[in-house]
């Protein structure tokens, strides 16, 4: 069964190129607009006042922040009606070559991004000779957390399977090792070891049952045809909502990037600091965004890969001004679906 959620064919667009090209990517350029804006207007407000207050820094951003919020509320409703829509209606022989391919893709692109990593910062050495200071008041401190790798996959692969999914929408668990009267501080394998919960959605446990109920009202067929419907319609209402939610991007992309150029209190100190650690951090990404997956996607699927990361304009701009995988995860789904007509 496929889902097609246009239900009425879109008519092509007429006109010049140039007038096709900024109709069919009107919301991108928009996006990009707002992130260029958002960045004139932070300077603009930096240099019309010696210093933000906390306060007024956050009344900049609240338009941001209600649209971050916004797409974020779309995340848990729109993964579980996509996965079990769409893994009901595949033929279960068709669903294990998926996983297993999905699952190979993932592996090979992280060591593939590990390496390249690895390289880039070996060969640029960012951090050399560098002492950094704290220069923002909003940075966060990370205190570092006693953990071992073996504890890391372990909790992976716990919240695979929580044990309550009311509670994995809003938290997972994991390990917490605690030093004790007899313990070796060098060796955390002696340490007590104890749990603790952190509110983040654990969406590998959402992911996995998903998939289990997918599986289930596929092998059910007709005897769960009224629930599948419901998420059918469930995923079709998610899409129509995330493209309200959608439109506001511009906006809701500018003054988030506004009050992050606000945060920072002395922007000659911080590029001087980490302008190398930027730089390495774009040659990164450039090289495994621009070279290493369109190699891997062309001789994949003999296609020009570059018509592919067009289409995904939209959601790669969200993502740089959002800073938020997760956020974008909505207007990743929608372009794949609507603009490169991807099945669910």
């Amino acid at each position: 069964m496929h889902h097609n959620f246009e239900a009425v064919e879109k008519p092509p667009l007429r006109g010049s190129p140039t007038m096709r090209f900024l109709r069919s990517n009107a919301l991108t350029l928009a996006t990009i607009a707002g992130v260029v804006l958002g960045t004139a207007l932070g300077f603009i407000l930096r240099a019309s006042k010696e210093s933000w207050s906390a306060r007024e820094r956050m009344y900049v951003g609240f338009i941001g922040e209600i649209f971050l919020s916004m797409l974020k509320s779309l995340i848990i409703p729109l993964i579980i009606s996509c996965l079990v829509s769409a893994i009901c209606s595949l033929d279960l022989s068709l669903s294990r070559k998926v996983a297993f391919r999905a699952i190979a893709y993932y592996l090979t692109t992280t060591f593939a991004s590990v390496v390249l990593g690895i390289i880039v910062v070996v060969t640029i050495q960012p951090g050399v000779g560098k002492t950094i200071e704290s220069t923002d008041e909003s940075t966060t401190t990370y205190n570092s957390r006693n953990t071992t790798t073996t504890d890391t996959l372990l909790d992976l692969i716990r919240n695979m399977f929580p044990p309550n999914l009311i509670e994995a929408t809003m938290y997972q668990h994991r390990t917490k090792l605690v030093e004790v009267n007899n313990s070796d501080p060098d060796d955390l394998y002696t340490f007590a070891i104890g749990s603790e919960v952190t509110q983040t959605t654990n969406i590998m446990g959402l992911v996995v049952a998903s998939a289990a109920i997918g599986i289930a009202l596929g092998q059910m067929g007709d005897q769960t045809r009224t629930m599948s419907n419901f998420f059918n319609d469930l995923l079709a209402m998610m899409m129509k909502i995330t493209s309200w939610v959608i439109t506001l991007s511009p906006v809701g992309i500018m003054f988030l990037v506004c009050s992050e150029i606000l945060k920072i209190k002395n922007l000659a100190t911080v590029l001087s600091g980490l302008g190398l650690y930027f730089m390495t951090v774009l040659v990164g990404l450039f090289i495994q965004g621009f070279i290493v997956l369109p190699i891997l996607y062309f001789a994949l699927t003999k296609r020009n890969p570059f018509t592919y990361i067009k289409c995904l304009g939209t959601a790669i701009v969200t993502a740089f001004g959002t800073a938020s995988s997760t956020a974008t995860l909505p207007i990743t789904i929608r372009c794949l679906e609507e603009k490169l007509g991807i099945d669910p």
